[in-house]
């Protein structure tokens, strides 16, 4: 058998992950998508936590999760208002390209000054940072297969992100040898351009007939009064059970930062051992 055939017959290394041939593309450039997003995120989680708890004190911390709660509000609003108005490939974009803006602007700031509500800011941009990150790269996804492909394909894409923020974190304390922690922030904003450049190249590839669920007009009017998703059952079941979800989360989360910042005092050190322990 000739080299040529024996290359033809031997099944592709992607076949071991569920990713038929005509996937492949779209499956490494998604899976690329996932990595930098992690890396993103990672290193700005803790540049913000190690620059806050470095700064501030415990007591500051209730105030970063109501400033959260309001940007988060008040992003998912605007985000409401500009999906109506632009293209899904150019929501995508903007996201993206938004939130590096942000990042890449917040380092710039902080090569001048290091005044404690640009910390307190990041504490809060990061829960922002998070959830558009999530909402674009799933939001692609969703697009970008159907149903039968995501069963089989989903898993595999978003181990992108666990790598990445495995290999980030352990890479925190090294790296701050060679910079200072808000230099994590350089290297978050390197993860959202790879973000940027690997979203515009799954963009074309998601199909053209593809404009999302139909919905009539009469539909729209009833999703859109609070009074009538606070009526439904299953959705209010469901906001009661996020709702506690978060709340837990926060509690958590406030108690473990608090007992970071009482053995921590200096952000190096919060770094190291923030990343790590994560």
């Amino acid at each position: 058998m000739s080299e040529a055939s024996a290359n033809a017959v031997r099944p592709s290394a992607w076949l071991r992950f569920g990713v038929e041939p005509s996937e492949e593309r779209s499956a490494a450039w998604m899976l690329a998508h996932s990595a930098f997003m992690g890396f993103a995120t990672v290193f700005f989680e803790t540049a913000a936590a190690a620059l806050f708890l470095g700064k501030a004190g415990a007591s500051s911390l209730p105030s970063v999760y109501l400033g959260a709660a309001a940007l988060s509000a008040a992003t998912g609003y605007c985000y409401s208002k500009l999906q109506n108005k632009l293209s899904f490939s150019s929501l995508m974009t903007a996201t993206m390209v938004g939130l590096l803006i942000v990042v890449a602007s917040l380092r710039g700031v902080l090569a001048f000054t290091h005044w404690a509500g640009l910390f307190f800011f990041a504490m809060v941009f990061y829960r922002v940072l998070s959830i558009l990150t999530d909402l674009e790269y799933w939001a692609v996804a969703g697009r970008l297969y159907d149903l039968r492909q995501a069963k089989r394909l989903f898993g595999f894409i978003g181990t992108g992100e666990v790598i990445a923020r495995i290999i980030g974190s352990f890479s925190v304390p090294l790296l701050l040898r060679i910079g200072g922690v808000p230099n994590l922030l350089v290297l978050s904003a390197v993860g959202l351009l790879g973000c940027v450049i690997a979203l515009r190249q799954v963009l074309p590839m998601i199909p053209e007939d593809d404009s999302g669920p139909k919905t009539s007009s009469k539909e729209k009017a009833q999703r859109s009064s609070m009074g009538s998703l606070a009526r439904d059952p299953y959705l209010r079941f469901v906001l009661i059970v996020a709702f506690c979800g978060i709340l837990g989360k926060y509690l958590v989360d406030f108690a473990f930062l608090q007992q970071v910042k009482s053995g921590f005092s200096d952000a190096k050190d919060v770094a190291s051992f923030f990343a790590l322990f994560s």
